[in-house]
């Protein structure tokens, strides 16, 4: 069966958060999902989703970052949805096409929800007004030793940086900053659970 509108209200129902900011979006964001008719698609024209990943190596001390052309900035891969609700569909489509890995691994859980405001601008020869996104992140797991092939259309660079190193990168971003400290809090929650499969069980009487 494929994925749908309703599948998709329904995981970002089940999500949960710890962040005050990202409570409120979740729940603007299951707003705009049952009042708009086409909100995986571009041609809604004020609002609309996107799908992004935060690609890590397997360690989970390195991140991948492309400089995207038209924001200017560094940041991780992403992009529309193309009128697809299986969002986590696009996301890992927006990877491989942005960054040209294809060894991934992609966890199903939400990692992020974030609302921003995207500039106007022309794509494919149209002109876009400023609108928002509703940006969705998912963790995914690359293989830092594959070579990239980078889209040059959108991307103007790509390349892995240090967990360090990108917070220094994007020392203003707290949005990011909150996707890294996600991400380490999973890896820490996932360390422990095999630590505690692996302990010997001990035997009394």
């Amino acid at each position: 069966m494929s994925y749908t509108k309703q599948d998709f209200i329904r995981d970002v129902e089940r999500y949960k958060t710890d962040h005050h900011e990202e409570k409120i979006e979740r729940d603007e964001l299951l707003r705009f999902l049952k009042l708009t008719e086409k909100p995986f698609c571009r041609s809604t024209l004020h609002a609309h989703l996107t799908a992004s990943a935060l690609v890590v190596n397997e360690a989970r001390d390195k991140v991948f970052l492309i400089k995207h052309k038209k924001m200017g900035c560094w940041t991780s891969a992403g992009g529309h949805c193309d009128d697809d609700p299986d969002v986590r569909a696009a996301a890992l489509r927006e990877v491989e096409e942005e960054t040209g890995l294809t060894k991934l691994f992609m966890e199903k859980a939400i990692l992020d929800i974030h609302i921003f405001n995207a500039p106007h601008g022309y794509k494919n020869g149209k002109y876009e007004p400023a609108h928002i996104h509703y940006d969705i992140h998912f963790l995914v797991v690359g293989d830092e030793n594959e070579a990239i092939d980078l889209q040059e259309e959108e991307v103007d660079g790509g390349r892995w940086f240090t967990i360090e190193q990108a917070r220094e990168l994007k020392k203003d971003s707290k949005s990011f900053w909150r996707l890294l400290d996600k991400m380490e809090a999973r890896k820490k929650a996932q360390d422990i659970r095999k630590t505690r499969k692996r302990a010997p069980k001990l035997r009394f009487g």
